[in-house]
C-alpha cells in the first residue's frame, strides 16, 4: 500500500514543564516537585504521530541556532520524518512553552507562557518552492502558531495549484469553510486576525456573508478533546486533504 505524502507547514516549541503542589501568587517563590522538558509545538506534534501512524511526512518550520532546535528537529529524524525544509534562524531562539503545572489530588490545572521565537522567522518568501511541489502531497496540514501571512500563503499556494477532480484545490475550498467553522464555533483569533486569514484565503475582503453556515464542514481530521496540560495540544487544525 502506498504510503499517504503529508506536508506540515507549522511550529516548533520546547516545552518546558515545572510541576509544584501550587503555582505562586504575585512576587513568591514556591518550591516545585518535578521539571522535564518536552519537544513539542503544534506542528512538530502532528508531523511526529503522522509519521508514527506510518505516513510519508515533510516538516516545514524554523528553529532557533541552539540546542532545543537541534533536539526537536532531531525528535522528527528519529520518527522518520522529512526536516530538509526546516529553517534554522540565526535571529532569533527557538521558540518555548513555560508551563506550569499545579498539581493536586483533584486534579491538575496549568498556566503556559508561550514564546514563538524562531517560528515567527519563517516567512512567506520560504514557502515558494511549494508551488512547484504542492501536487506532491496528499496532505498539507496547518495551525495558528506561525505568522499569519504566512499561514494564509501556504493556503493560497494549494488553492492556486489548481488540481480538479477533488483533490487539493477543491479541498483548499474545504479548509476555507472549516476556518469559517473555526471561527464561528471557537474564539480562536480576534476579530482583525479573523478578518486578516479570510480575506487572504478568499483573495478578496470577506464581509461575513459569503454562503449559508449551514453547508460549513469539519475537516475529516477530527477535533480531539484537548488535555489539560502541555501546549502541543490538537485543537485549531487546519487541514487540506485529497
Amino acid at each position: 500500500m502506498k504510503k499517504a505524502k503529508i506536508l506540515v507547514v507549522g511550529s516548533f516549541m520546547m516545552d518546558l514543564i515545572a510541576s509544584a503542589p501550587r503555582v505562586p501568587n504575585l512576587g513568591e517563590t514556591v518550591i516545585g516537585t518535578s521539571f522535564q522538558t518536552a519537544p513539542g509545538g503544534k506542528g512538530a506534534n502532528q508531523a511526529l504521530q503522522c509519521a508514527r501512524l506510518g505516513a510519508d511526512v515533510t516538516m516545514v518550520g524554523c528553529v532557533g541556532a541552539d540546542a532545543f532546535g537541534q533536539e526537536m528537529c532531531q525528535a522528527l529524524k528519529d520518527a522518520g520524518v522529512d526536516v530538509s525544509h526546516v529553517r534554522i534562524s540565526e535571529k532569533s531562539s527557538s521558540g518555548v512553552g513555560h508551563i506550569q503545572l499545579e498539581v493536586k489530588e483533584t486534579g491538575v490545572q496549568n498556566r503556559i507562557l508561550v514564546v514563538p521565537g524562531s517560528n515567527y522567522d519563517l516567512m512567506p518568501e520560504d514557502l515558494e518552492w511549494l508551488k512547484e511541489k504542492i501536487r506532491e502531497y496528499d496532505l498539507l496540514m496547518l495551525q495558528l502558531e506561525l505568522r499569519m501571512d504566512t499561514i494564509t500563503t501556504a493556503a493560497r499556494i494549494a488553492h492556486e495549484a489548481g488540481v480538479s477532480d477533488g483533490t487539493l484545490a477543491k479541498a483548499t475550498t474545504n479548509l476555507l469553510h472549516s476556518i469559517l467553522y473555526f471561527l464561528h464555533c471557537h474564539a480562536v483569533l480576534d476579530i482583525i486576525k479573523q478578518r486578516e486569514l479570510l480575506d487572504a484565503a478568499f483573495g478578496r475582503e470577506f464581509n461575513g456573508t459569503d454562503g449559508d453556515r449551514s453547508d460549513l464542514r469539519v475537516p475529516k481530521i477530527p477535533l480531539f478533546k484537548t488535555p489539560k496540560c502541555g501546549s502541543g495540544d490538537l485543537r485549531g487544525k487546519l487541514c487540506l486533504e485529497r
